[in-house]
């Protein structure tokens, strides 16, 4: 029945009437609708049928389409490609160009995206995905100042776009555990994870509604629950003041699973590191986790389910059970 119905999709998209690029169009190619309905896998067969046709092989719109219907399933080599036409097709669409910027970052070619995302901002200076892509490429750098630079930018010309909450937040996050990590100081870099805290704060705020809305609370629930872990958390008393040594046994991890590799990230050849900053319990238990680094299409779940799974004794102090913060790193390889 599925393939009857795809059948009969395409031979009505053939059968089609092109609109000049730009021209109000009395009803939406129905590839598209397929994508907005989050039909990807049929909306990249749909377009893909189309583009091939006289009709549309040089609509530009159609083929931005494609890119992003291919950039949902996973395929970055044809979403590049097809972005890359959309683009030559239509040079001075800014939209197209930031697209296709996202599809180069993915493919880790930052020089490209980075290019791409210079002529979009050229064409368009309020083109907010534009400086989001760009400062995620900074993050990936670790250039956090100019990733926060273009945070702020994106956020003064859309207080609404959730993206840029979840950008300036997650460079905040970075700038705290850089700091805090290198000296195990994290209850005294607290006003950075405040800040970042705050941020999402806004964002929660003003962003309801948006697409990316629930990504983001549930960010702000995280942080929040980091922020008053380090809030309560008690130095143990200063060495000199008569106070006997404590006795001290370190945590001791029993079982420590390996993330699975997603099948999306595995289509997309997507390789690296997931860090994650995790809070083992007192009791046992593995308690809020936040993402320090992370990866698309996946791995970030997959290496948060990993550490859920961690199973350990807890760090003792004095023979009394005490909640600790640790870093954790997930790796993915396709080799």
């Amino acid at each position: 029945m599925k393939l009857i119905y795809l059948h009969v999709l395409l031979l009505s998209i053939a059968l089609s009437v092109s609109l000049a690029e730009g021209q109000a169009s009395a009803q939406k190619h129905p590839g598209i609708w397929l994508y907005e309905a989050g039909k990807f896998a049929d909306a990249a067969a749909s377009l893909k049928f189309a583009v091939r046709t006289p009709a549309f092989k040089t609509n530009a719109e159609l083929w931005n389409y494609l890119g992003l219907a291919y950039l949902n399933d996973s395929n970055l080599k044809g979403a590049r490609k097809s972005l890359e036409t959309a683009v030559k097709l239509n040079p001075l669409k800014a939209a197209y160009r930031s697209n296709l910027a996202y599809a180069y970052y993915l493919q880790r070619k930052n020089g490209k995206s980075l290019s791409a995302i210079k002529k979009a901002l050229e064409l368009d200076a309020r083109d907010v995905n534009a400086y989001h892509i760009r400062g995620l490429i900074y993050l990936h750098q670790g250039e956090l100042n100019q990733a926060e630079a273009d945070a702020e930018s994106l956020l003064s010309i859309d207080p609404k776009y959730s993206k840029g909450y979840a950008l300036k937040s997650d460079v905040l996050v970075e700038k705290f555990a850089a700091k805090a990590g290198r000296t195990n100081q994290y209850r005294e870099n607290i006003d950075i994870l405040k800040n970042a805290y705050d941020v999402l704060s806004l964002g929660v705020e003003y962003s309801k509604g948006q697409p990316d809305y629930a990504s983001l609370e549930a960010k702000y629930e995280t942080v929040g629950m980091f922020y008053d872990y380090f809030a309560k958390d008690k130095k143990d008393p200063a060495a000199g003041n008569g106070t006997p040594e404590p006795v001290v046994t370190p945590l001791n991890i029993l079982v420590k699973p390996r993330a699975q590799y997603t099948d999306a990230a595995r289509k997309a050849n997507i390789q690296g590191s997931v860090k994650l900053l995790v809070i083992l319990r007192s009791d046992g238990t593995v308690g809020p986790i936040m993402i320090l680094a992370g990866q698309p299409y996946g791995l970030n779940d997959s290496g948060i389910a990993a550490a859920r799974k961690i199973k350990f004794e807890p760090k003792t102090i004095n023979g009394r059970p005490v909640s600790i913060v640790v870093t954790m790193e997930y790796s993915f390889s396709i080799y």
